[in-house]
């Protein structure tokens, strides 16, 4: 049986996805079954074949065991792979009543640590592929809000690196949620640079625009002019969403805060003069200077100024080791050359249908179904559907033929044709 893992962080649209899909691989005429292994997910959106919550349910490791969310999860997931005699008994059930012909959806936890580090959640995929002969292609979704910001976006390409090696499937990364990710300000690139991921010097461009942001603000707050900051020969940036903006606003906001507290804080006074002039008694409240009180001042602020550069400097300091943690992990993921992300918005036709190809492609749907003959494999022509209202709802439209036929796109060259034919024989393990 072909199909998908679903996996990826809390909230990024996990159920979401499999609700969807479900309604849109039955419309083209597959039959798509849906496996639940989160044991936290209690109000399932789809019709399920498999639940692990017949074994096993976060709430009641939690309540038995006093642990938390994340502990419960990993306990779960050890109980499974303990118990994988109970998966292996569903999981040949369902091969058995599909005579091996359905596509399985698997909607997996969304604590990243299962995923990335935990040695059960391994164990069962392992057994999926291994004694199952699932053949299975990791979904790897991440909420497309991680766009709009350079930090967020090294995060999501380093977590989908860190999956890809440790699970070591065939992966598809999507940008779940598109239709809604500008509610989180611009996007700074458009989506063909998040397709590859190829450029890091541009997210290090953010991130360098960032620090100067900050370093502006904060100077600004700490009473220094840009020239004394070192910012007055640096061109200006140029703006690439709200999250710079938001930047300035808040260490402006913090430097603004300080500035009253200091000045609540000192005496009020005229200044020598006053002083001088009428022993200071000049009708305002305010404290007499004391003799030499210009010079005392004038060291009052140099000192103040000496110790506002000294703040500033440790916040360049701070700033230049995120400046090379940063490159490091760009260069990192950069260098693999694995990573790169394919924009879903569930309720659009070409969106959709362009993920289910590259799924097909990614466990070998696509192969398998050009050598059965089976007309569910989505060629050139895509497929004939609309979305249903409601959120994250798929189906074929009412009256209108859903037949896909599975075929390549008729501009492929005959090599192209023999080639396709040729990796589909060995993926099928068979010789011509």
């Amino acid at each position: 049986m072909f199909g998908q893992l679903v996996i990826g962080p809390p909230g990024s649209g996990k159920s979401t996805y499999c609700t969807g899909m479900h309604e849109f691989l039955s419309g083209i005429g597959r039959r798509p079954v849906v496996i639940n292994l989160d044991p936290a997910n209690d109000e399932l959106p789809y019709p399920c074949a498999l639940d692990i919550a017949d074994l096993i349910t976060c709430s009641d490791v939690m309540e038995a065991m006093d642990l938390g969310p994340n502990g419960g999860l990993m306990y779960c997931m050890d109980f499974l792979a303990e118990n994988a005699a109970w998966l292996d008994e569903r999981i040949q059930a369902i091969q058995r009543e599909s005579s091996g012909g359905a596509y399985v959806l698997i909607d997996c936890p969304g604590q990243a640590e299962l995923f990335t580090q935990s040695p059960s959640f391994l164990a069962v995929v392992r057994r999926l592929v291994g004694p199952l002969k699932l053949r299975l292609a990791a979904v790897h979704l991440v909420d497309a809000h991680h766009c709009s910001d350079p930090s967020k976006i090294i995060s999501a390409s380093l977590l989908s690196l860190n999956t890809m090696m440790r699970l070591e499937l065939p992966h598809v990364n999507i940008l779940s949620k598109i239709d809604i990710a500008e509610r989180y300000g611009p996007l700074p690139f458009g989506l063909d640079f998040f397709a590859r991921l190829d450029e890091p010097g541009r997210v290090m461009g953010l991130i360098d625009e960032q620090s100067r942001r900050h370093v502006k603000a904060a100077a600004k707050a700490l009473g220094l002019s840009e020239e004394a900051a070192g910012l007055e020969s640096a061109p200006e940036p140029k703006q690439h969403g709200e999250w710079d903006g938001q930047v300035e606003s808040d260490a402006a906001e913090e430097g603004d805060a300080s500035a009253a507290q200091a000045a609540d804080s000192a005496p009020a006074t005229c200044g020598a003069a006053c002083g001088a002039a009428s022993g200071g008694a000049c009708g305002a409240d305010c404290e007499p200077a004391a003799p030499g009180g210009g010079a005392a001042v004038d060291a009052a602020a140099a000192e103040s100024k000496a110790d506002a550069r000294a703040r500033l400097a440790k916040l360049r300091g701070f700033l230049d080791r995120r400046r090379g943690l940063n490159s490091a992990l760009l260069g990192l993921v950069d260098e693999f050359g694995l990573v790169g992300f394919r924009p879903l918005n569930v309720m659009d036709k070409d969106s959709v249908i362009d993920v289910t190809r590259a799924v097909d492609k990614a466990n070998g749907y696509t192969f398998g179904a050009l050598h059965d003959g089976s007309d569910s494999a989505i060629g050139a022509g895509g497929a004939d559907w609309a979305p249903r209202r409601g959120v994250g709802s798929m189906a074929a439209a009412d009256g209108e033929e859903v037949g896909v036929r599975g075929v390549v796109a008729a501009e492929e060259t005959a090599a192209d044709t023999a080639a396709l034919s040729r990796a589909a024989a060995l993926y099928l393990g068979k010789a011509y």
